[in-house]
């Protein structure tokens, strides 16, 4: 179901005029919509696969917001124990991010690559070698940036950077390009590592009238929050959000209160938190179980009507998915992330196996080879030529799609 159908969406519609709706649909069904199981199951594999490569020790510091001036570990001790939420804060994302920490160093016991907690007791015990910022979205890079100064007050935290006997990498479910290219300026490209990208109305397959009437929308019903622009915090126009949260960088018009806008405002997303109404529509589904609607948003409307999804492998599904993306010409593995909501490593492994079958040239450009596989695939129901695959890992495609017409 798209959001639009549920009671709440066809409420929030009724905000607008009849011409306005056209907009406000196109808005609201283009949101990805991540659920708490996916985030955890995704970020926590991720976080497994950093150790395999990181040094270790490693300790997991959830990425949490810090009173200005306030030092991630209190001042007052060498041995000092963070304390996990600020005494004005209610538990959110940080309890979600931190009960998975806790989960991983729990799970790996005493042999584990994890320190057993975050307090520099803990970490001069182990002789940690990195400090791995956990976040679940990044919209703007601001907070994790604002923690990153407040980690580095601590006289002993600065000790040991200036040693190199520790290092600070981040990692992230989700963010932004603008949030990326902030964290990958300030800690290094190699110690940046986000599981996905955010999608903005950029990636989604408007016309340049349909964007501009969903801009106009977002200007003409913004009431001045504090919080955020007309277009969301930074101006970033996010389109993702979160069972447990609904981050800011979301144009205000989908979660701006009712009390705020005037009498008779129906809100969709209650000033930031989801209904339970609304949890059904977070599902946990996979990249290649969402394939149907990525499609559509990546305006391969032939394409998701296929016959072929039926019977297809994930591997065979994520292709099509990589290979549609990049018929819109994206400029980095980043922005296929954005149009995909495939991971990193998902997509560069689809896109150097393409290029290997000559599909996708050395840039992200598809060839004519390329190019003739989604004409193929649209033209043809693919029902009796996908091949099920069985006893490899290793990225597949159907001969029978690749050879002669």
């Amino acid at each position: 179901m798209n959001p639009s159908e549920t009671d709440r969406g066809k409420a929030w519609l009724g905000n607008f005029s009849e011409d306005e709706q056209v907009a406000a649909r196109l808005l609201l069904d283009g949101l990805d919509l991540v659920g708490a199981d996916r985030l955890r199951a995704d970020l926590h594999l991720k976080i497994e696969a950093l150790a395999a490569t990181l040094p270790s020790p490693i300790a997991l510091v959830p990425v949490r917001a810090v009173d200005g001036g306030q030092s991630y570990h209190p001042l007052h001790s060498r041995d000092s124990r963070p304390q996990l939420l600020p005494s004005t804060s209610f538990p959110g994302s940080e309890a979600l991010i931190g009960n998975l920490a806790a989960s991983l160093r729990r799970g790996s016991e005493n042999d584990g690559p994890f320190v057993a907690a975050p307090s520099l007791r803990n970490m001069r015990a182990a002789r940690c070698r990195t400090v791995l910022f956990v976040e679940d979205f990044s919209g703007s890079g601001d907070r994790i940036l604002a923690f990153d100064k407040a980690f580095r007050r601590h006289p002993t935290i600065r000790s040991w950077l200036s040693r190199k006997w520790i290092d600070v990498h981040v990692v992230a479910f989700a963010a932004t390009s603008d949030a990326t290219r902030r964290l990958v300026r300030h800690f290094g490209a190699d110690r940046v590592h986000v599981h996905r990208m955010c999608p903005t109305f950029a990636d989604r397959p408007w016309t340049g009238e349909e964007r501009q009437a969903v801009e106009k929308l977002c200007r003409d019903h913004y009431v001045e929050t504090g919080k955020a622009g007309a277009y969301g915090y930074g101006n970033s126009r996010g389109m993702m959000a979160f069972v447990h949260s609904v981050p800011n960088n979301l144009p205000p018009i989908l979660w701006q209160a009712g009390r705020r806008v005037g009498h008779g405002w129906r809100s969709f997303f209650e000033n930031q938190a989801v209904p339970s109404d609304l949890f059904t529509l977070f599902g946990d589904a996979s990249p290649e179980q969402r394939a149907e609607r990525t499609l559509m948003l990546l305006g391969q409307r032939r394409l998701a009507a296929g016959g072929w999804r039926a019977v297809a492998g994930a591997q065979t599904t994520r292709i099509l998915l990589v290979l549609s993306a990049l018929s819109r010409r994206p400029a980095s593995i980043a922005r296929v992330m954005s149009l995909t909501g495939m991971a990193h490593s998902e997509v560069k492994a689809v896109v150097e196996a393409s290029r290997a079958w000559g599909l996708v040239g050395t840039t992200l450009r598809l060839t004519d080879a390329g190019l003739n596989e989604l004409k193929h695939a649209k033209r043809f129901p693919l029902r009796d030529e996908i091949i099920p695959l069985h006893g490899s890992h290793e990225p597949y495609y159907p001969r029978s799609l690749r050879v002669g017409r």
